[in-house]
């Protein structure tokens, strides 16, 4: 109160909210107050709290966030907004309500709690001042004191905020901007503020929070709570797991349309689950099918409508962008790619995707910058609105735009991984390992190319592009792509007619063949394409098909049919002149020579080989042949120049950058540092070897890996590492297809359970190898398979079954023909021979023993073979002497003691001298007994 200088009393109210006349003063004379009518006070609306929402789970971490972000104990001091962003439909506001139901179950918000809808995405979203006209209205200031202007309204907001006691939560959903929701947030104070958008408000000051789809196990519970709520015993989804997990997967895990896929499950109970899941797996419809009518006309709930409600907030650039991504075929887009879509400039089109991730209308790719992707659902909406703008947006000529982008990019990228040392490379990387980084990223995205090019009649692209990935395919191990591709590629150039494309990718799928283990159709297929080069004239290529048709058919043991081929493919290339891809012949060559024991032979083409690879700087082919000499070196007998060759081999594919071919050429290492009786150094190379080969996620060289490292390990005594690197391996192998490493791998895991002792387990191992090799043709593994069962089922006592098992190994073995010649054939009958000796001995069949013991001998005399020779005689010798041909076995043991003394073995002669020493003494003591029964002396 003031007085003024003519003695007048003016009074002044200041602070608190006046919603009427005031009348302040100690005195009132001469005031006259007409009819005044009391109004009656305005309703405070403080309890403003939604139920909270059906079926409400798998937000666990989100929702933790959001209550520590309300707890008064952890957020003293200003106002804490959070803001909670997402794609529609994913379920933020059910989130939001959910957190505010928790934490005013723990006392937080005494003073009540406001919720008002902004409906930003609708035709008309709620302005500001309208918002604080209904916030002013329930906190109970009446409409006739609410001002009109803005910011006056958000003052009298805040001052009424301040009047409360206790705090007050505001939820402020569905915001479109960061404008509409600012005049709202309140004061310095204990009120707190949660925020939901589908853009991400990051101007707003407040702690963002992005809320993503549900993982499976979390939206099958959505599903199964929501018919469990409406009907307690209906039990579709839990009886059902699979069609519920196929559900789960075609709503993407975002709740809007797996709470109407429950509500279109409650609305028929005799619907099946697994029925609803056929019904929406056809893509065309499932847009229209994730609908459901709750009585509401226009408004009922759909995925569709809620993606509108987004989309119709973009601009006009952006939303031909956001169309347009659904073309690449490929679950994600590069910014590089998009800009070839939409033919803006990349900076233009980063900026468009930027707007679009705010909007929450694509995400980046997890781990990879500058990489952007959809929702499944959100793709199926862009790819409806794109037929509908189609010829608006031009979307065939952003397809082409899109497929030559790739068909271009991936020749540069092949022109850096095929280039020569020193040679100019294409501008569009920087080096070979930015062109492999393009190439990883954007794999899917070829991939699917690929097939969308031979889809829409593009045959020209789904022919080339192929052939350029050939080497990315090969370093990466990508075998399945690699031969998906050029089967696509062989049937889109035969539609052309461009023979020299069919047969370019026909010699590349007899690759990839040969590859996966799948020989006999490699072949089939390089033959075919040996015959189109031909026909073609194309005399390069034809030795080029010719190389690899010589490389199948060794793989499968058709080497002499092999060396005529690679004779024929070097030749070629002598008469055309082409010294580089001659050095690759004469390798495959040396190779094949080397096969047939013709090793000095393979060596010199194998130097050869390296000198050329040297002469042309071509030193990814140099690393093959310094691997193709390693190994002719090392079973030649020269395992420390195998060595030196192999370390060479390992330096220059590490320097390349070739994983795959650098886990082989330390393969190699380790089996010539083995040979050498570097065992110890051969393990780590394996090891190393293994661990490149799981990295790279080559399953095809880690299985023969693990069994070359098995076979070290149990060399230096450690059999039970060795016992599970082979058991490993064989996992590998059976996954892989690769029937003969695992065979291989099965033989020698019995070996190594014998040696520990587990001779059950070893006779498992072994009949599973002689069962693959049967089934393989693989005769030679076969016989030395069941050999060692033969030997294991003898140490166990199964004399009967031994026996069986030799005799079947005999069988094979006096069949007309070999797998490795005649010689070692009857080598092994000598072998199968001595072993059932062993057998029928034990059994008792002590004449039988004989037999089989003396064409034994004979064999290993024939082979050349002295110390076997020397073991079956003595073992003869003790078999007559069982039998009582006392003469007989002392002759046999005398023969077995020179047999020995010519090799110098010692301890051998004087075994078979004692067994001599013995058959004596036992006649002598026979001949005595026989005197004395008779009375003589």
């Amino acid at each position: 109160m003031t007085v003024d200088p003519d003695g007048e009393t003016h009074s002044t109210i200041s602070g608190g909210i006046q919603y009427g006349p005031v009348l302040m003063g100690r005195d009132f004379r001469n005031v006259h107050i007409g009819d005044v009518v009391q109004a009656a006070p305005a309703p405070v609306a403080l309890a403003q709290l939604p139920a909270l929402a059906a079926g409400f789970t798998g937000r666990d971490a989100e929702l933790a966030q959001i209550t520590a972000l309300l707890d008064p104990a952890t957020a003293a001091g200003p106002v804490v907004v959070s803001a909670v962003a997402g794609l529609a439909g994913v379920g933020k506001t059910a989130l939001a309500i959910q957190a505010a139901h928790t934490a005013r179950q723990a006392g937080w918000f005494a003073g009540g709690v406001l919720f008002i809808d902004l409906h930003g995405y609708d035709d008309a979203p709620v302005h500001p001042g309208q918002a604080l006209d209904s916030l002013l209205r329930a906190l109970g200031v009446p409409a006739e004191y609410i001002p009109q202007g803005t910011e006056q309204r958000a003052g009298l907001y805040r001052s009424a905020l301040a009047q409360i006691r206790g705090s007050v939560l505001i939820i402020a959903d569905n915001a479109s901007a960061e404008a509409q929701v600012r005049p709202l947030l309140p004061g310095p104070g204990p009120h707190r503020m949660v925020v939901t958008s589908r853009h991400t408000l990051a101007g707003l000051g407040a702690r963002l929070l992005d809320v993503a789809t549900l993982d499976e196990q979390a939206a099958v519970a959505v599903m199964e709570e929501a018919l469990q709520e409406a009907r307690p015993g209906d039990d579709r989804i839990g009886a059902d797991r699979p069609g519920a997990a196929r559900l789960a997967d075609i709503c993407g895990g975002l709740p809007l349309a797996l709470q109407i896929t429950a509500a279109l499950l409650k609305a028929d109970p005799t619907r099946t689950v697994s029925d609803l899941a056929v019904e929406l797996s056809d893509e065309v419809r499932r847009l229209a099918a994730l609908s459901y009518d709750e009585g509401r006309g226009t408004s009922a709930s759909s995925v569709a409508a809620a993606f509108d409600l987004s989309y119709r907030q973009l601009d006009e650039t952006t939303a031909r962008v956001f169309r347009l991504l659904s073309v690449n075929p490929a679950a994600d887009s590069s910014t590089v790619a998009a800009a070839a879509l939409a033919d803006l400039a990349v900076g233009e089109v980063r900026r468009v995707m930027g707007q679009l991730l705010r909007a929450h209308l694509v995400e980046t790719s997890a781990g990879a910058p500058d990489r952007w992707r959809m929702h499944d659902l959100l793709r199926l909406y862009a790819g409806q609105l794109s037929v509908a703008y189609a010829e608006a947006d031009g979307r065939e000529q952003a397809r082409d735009r899109l497929l030559d982008y790739f068909l271009d990019t991936a020749k540069a990228a092949n022109d850096h991984l095929r280039a020569l040392r020193g040679a100019p490379v294409p501008a569009t990387f920087t080096d070979r390992e930015a062109a492999l980084a393009w190439l990883d990223a954007e794999r899917p995205s070829l991939i699917a190319a690929i097939t969308m090019a031979a889809s829409t009649g593009r045959d020209r692209v789904a022919a080339r592009l192929p052939l350029h990935l050939e080497p990315f395919f090969s370093w990466r191990r990508r075998l399945d792509d690699w031969l998906a591709a050029t089967m696509t590629a062989r049937d889109a150039a035969h539609r052309l007619g461009e023979r020299d494309f069919e047969a370019a990718a026909l010699n590349s799928l007899g690759i990839a063949l040969s590859q996966v283990g799948r020989v006999e159709e490699a072949i089939a297929v390089d033959q075919e394409a040996v015959a189109i080069f031909r026909e073609v004239g194309d005399r390069r290529y034809e030795a080029g098909a010719l190389t690899t048709l010589g490389s199948a058919l060794s793989q499968v043991g058709r080497v002499e049919e092999a060396i005529a081929v690679d004779q024929e493919a070097v030749a070629i290339f002598r008469e055309i002149g082409d010294r580089r891809y001659e050095g690759t012949a004469l390798g495959n060559l040396g190779n094949a020579l080397g096969e047939v024991g013709r090793l000095e032979e393979a060596i010199f083409l194998h130097q050869a080989s390296v000198e050329i690879s040297r002469e042309t700087n071509d030193w990814y082919r140099e690393g093959g042949a310094l691997t193709n000499l390693g190994n002719a070196l090392t079973h030649a007998g020269r395992a420390e120049e195998a060595i030196t060759a192999h370390q060479e081999a390992v330096a220059i594919l590490r320097e390349i950058g070739d994983r795959h071919r650098e886990a082989g050429a330390l393969t190699n290492l380790g089996l010539a540092l083995h040979e050498a009786g570097r065992v110890d150094e051969a393990i780590i190379m394996h090891r190393d070897a293994a661990l490149i080969s799981r990295e790279t996620s080559d399953r095809h060289r880690e299985g023969p890996t693990l069994y070359n490292l098995g076979n070290a390990l149990r060399d230096t005594g450690r059999v039970e590492d060795a016992i599970t690197a082979y058991q490993e391996a064989i996992v590998i192998l059976r996954e892989t297809g690769d029937r003969h490493n695992q065979g291989q791998a099965l033989n020698n895991l019995g070996v190594a359970f014998r040696e520990i002792g587990q001779a059950e387990e070893a006779i498992t191992a072994y009949q599973d190898a002689a069962v693959i090799f049967r089934e393989a043709g693989d005769l030679n593994n076969e016989i030395r398979a069941l050999s060692n069962l033969g030997v294991a089922l003898n140490e166990v006592g199964r004399a009967e079954e031994a026996i069986t098992t030799y005799q079947d190994a005999m069988t094979i073995l006096r069949e007309p023909g070999g797998q490795h010649g005649e010689g070692q054939t009857r080598h092994q009958l000598g072998s199968a021979l001595y072993n059932l000796g062993i057998a029928l001995a034990g059994a008792g069949r002590v004449e039988e023993s004989i037999t089989v013991y003396q064409e034994a001998a004979a064999i290993y005399r024939e082979t050349g073979d002295q110390h076997s020779e020397g073991n079956a005689l003595n073992n003869l010798g003790i078999a007559l002497a069982k039998a009582g041909r006392v003469e007989e076995s002392i002759t046999v043991h005398q023969k077995a003691a020179v047999v020995f003394r010519e090799l110098g073995d010692q301890r051998s002669e004087g075994n078979a001298l004692r067994n001599l020493k013995l058959t004596r003494m036992r006649n002598r003591f026979t001949a005595w007994y026989s005197r004395k029964n008779r009375g003589e002396t």
